[in-house]
């Protein structure tokens, strides 16, 4: 893509993919909701913030027992500066902590990866990003895929995950 051509709009690509997510994520929600424990659906449910403009994406991953809503203010900050931005939601988070504890970081970053096919539909740079857990995920993903992502932004990242395994 050159600098003055603008870049593609989202197409149907990105449209199944974003539908394939948020299917996914009311499976989960349905199946594991626990009255007084499961926060509202809106809570969990990922999101895209789409800056028609820009052939830039930010992949801005939420943290431990968080979910896509809670870095929603992060993101709007980072779409109203241009950018795009795919918030996914974290295997067996947005659901119910017996959700969660049957899932591991592999989980996690099979969510990641799955985050970054998304974006590779509408954005030809991709940033990666996260806060606590979500940093470490987004460091770790870009140790394993180091052509996938532009750059890493990581907040308070932890030092290293106990497992990878369990």
């Amino acid at each position: 893509m050159s600098a003055s051509s603008p870049p593609a709009p989202p197409g149907p690509a990105t449209n199944l993919l974003l539908a394939e997510e948020l299917k996914l994520f009311l499976q989960d929600y349905e199946k594991n909701y626990k009255a007084g424990e499961s926060k509202p659906p809106e809570v969990g449910r990922p999101f895209l913030l789409i800056a028609p403009e820009s052939d830039t994406g930010v992949l801005l991953i939420h943290g431990l027992m968080a979910a896509p809503a809670e870095v929603r203010e992060w993101a709007e900050f980072l779409h109203a500066r241009g950018l795009t931005v795919y918030a996914p939601r974290l295997s067996g988070h947005g659901t119910s902590s017996g959700d969660l504890s049957t899932r591991n970081a592999n989980d996690w970053l099979s969510s990641v990866d799955r985050g970054h096919a998304l974006l590779k539909t509408c954005c030809t740079k991709i940033l990666v990003a996260g806060f606590s857990t979500g940093a470490g995920l987004a460091l770790q993903s870009a140790i394993l895929k180091p052509r996938d992502f532009e750059a890493v932004i990581a907040v308070s990242a932890p030092l290293r995950f106990k497992s990878f395994s369990s």
